[in-house]
């Protein structure tokens, strides 16, 4: 009676809901794992492809704007990045492609609070995430069986496909999430479990710092949550402490298949890791960011230091030309060079509003198993955002959408249990 239920609910949908749920997320993965294999790469239908699902999550807005307008502040912030670029940037075209990736993402956040209205709704958008993840693994197998697509640090190791940083980050927050899948799939629990563990293997053998160093702090730290916010729920612990064991166990089990890629891909990157060792300074973002916090923040005009410069045109205009035709990579230092102190104070503020949210809204709501363990998936993935933006996550879609979505729907649901 219950799936006859869930039936009949998903039948009463609108066409918005069951796009943003059920395709929005795989269309764009099936776009990225194509560029450079059927679709020319840097050719306009890139272009085309992402204007067409930013207006979508336009009229989205639009549609949903009884809930959507709760998320004004969303909306300014998007009109002032517009203005800054109109007035600062020296090569529109750049800026407002990258412009559009980041709102993308950001567009994500209202309409996961407006469509994510439900445990089942809420259900089948995680569902999206184990498809990514499954797509991410089949990215793989073609990128190393076939060639397609780029590459990983090394030529024999393994390699990466298109889904390169993109659909790691997103694998982090599926993996992060695993617990609540094992909650909402029980029948699917041993191929989600296997799934997550070959997908935590392949990040780790990729020898990407940022996205492993995410992997391990995102568990750790949803671990810590869930036991600091539920540790009166022995059955919870109980729970999360047979399916850690059983999910060890696992990565144990398939490792072995990916030894030899992990240590070609570690020897590969052994020279990066010494001199980020020897001179952390040195490295790329890291230095980047402080010649760019120096030239703005020591900036002779005020206008440069409260709202930047060549808004979102990231390529030899910061440091004033010392990396050349580099690009910026970190996204604290495209916020603080393109739109100054006013513009990273009104991103920290919006981002503190929806930490202070989640922790008020929790606080008022019923304590259980469920709310504990999407609480946590909400401070840990907030976590992991923030700490990935050292390496640049506003132009990566999936990655960015996915955790916006999440966030939208983890603030719905504790809305709806005041």
């Amino acid at each position: 009676r219950l799936i006859e239920k869930y039936k009949m609910d998903a039948f009463k949908d609108t066409w918005i809901e069951r796009f943003f749920i059920r395709y929005f997320f795989v269309t764009y993965y099936l776009y990225s794992m194509s560029v450079d294999v059927f679709l020319p790469k840097g050719s306009s239908w890139g272009v085309i492809l992402n204007i067409f699902w930013l207006l979508f999550l336009v009229y989205a807005s639009i549609v949903k704007i009884k809930m959507t307008r709760k998320f004004g502040y969303i909306y300014f912030y998007i009109a002032f990045l517009v203005i800054l670029i109109c007035i600062q940037s020296s090569d529109y075209f750049y800026s407002f492609k990258f412009l559009g990736k980041y709102a993308i993402g950001l567009l994500c956040l209202p309409l996961g609070f407006s469509i994510l209205s439900s445990v089942r709704k809420f259900r089948e958008f995680q569902r999206t995430g184990i498809i990514c993840m499954l797509l991410f693994l089949i990215n793989i197998f073609f990128a190393n069986v076939f060639d397609w697509g780029g590459s990983g640090y090394a030529e024999q190791g393994l390699e990466m496909g298109n889904l390169f940083s993109d659909a790691m980050y997103q694998v982090v927050y599926s993996i992060i999430s695993i617990f609540l899948l094992i909650i909402l799939f029980p029948s699917r629990r041993r191929f989600i479990f296997i799934l997550s563990a070959i997908c935590g293997i392949v990040v780790v053998v990729s020898m990407k710092r940022t996205a492993m160093f995410t992997l391990f702090v995102g568990m750790l730290s949803y671990q810590f949550f869930c036991f600091i916010y539920g540790k009166s729920l022995k059955r919870l612990f109980r729970f999360h402490l047979k399916y850690l064991t059983n999910f060890f166990l696992l990565i144990l089990l398939f490792s072995p298949f990916f030894l030899s890629y992990f240590f070609i891909n570690l020897e590969a990157r052994q020279n990066t890791f010494e001199r980020a060792r020897e001179d952390i300074t040195g490295e790329g973002r890291i230095a980047e960011f402080i010649y760019i916090t120096d030239e703005i923040l020591r900036s002779d005009k005020t206008l440069t230091l409260l709202f930047g410069k060549e808004t979102f045109n990231l390529v030899g205009t910061y440091a004033n030309g010392r990396f050349g035709p580099r690009q910026i990579h970190g996204d604290y230092s495209i916020l603080l060079n393109g739109t100054g102190v006013m513009g990273c104070l009104v991103w920290f503020l919006i981002h503190l509003y929806l930490i202070l949210k989640i922790i008020s809204l929790k606080r008022n709501s019923h304590k259980n198993g469920i709310s504990t363990v999407l609480y946590s998936i909400y401070l840990s993935s907030f976590l992991v955002y923030c700490i990935s933006m050292g390496s640049g996550v506003f132009d990566l879609v999936i990655s960015s959408s996915f955790f916006y979505a999440s966030l939208g729907g983890g603030l719905r649901y504790f809305v709806s249990k005041r």
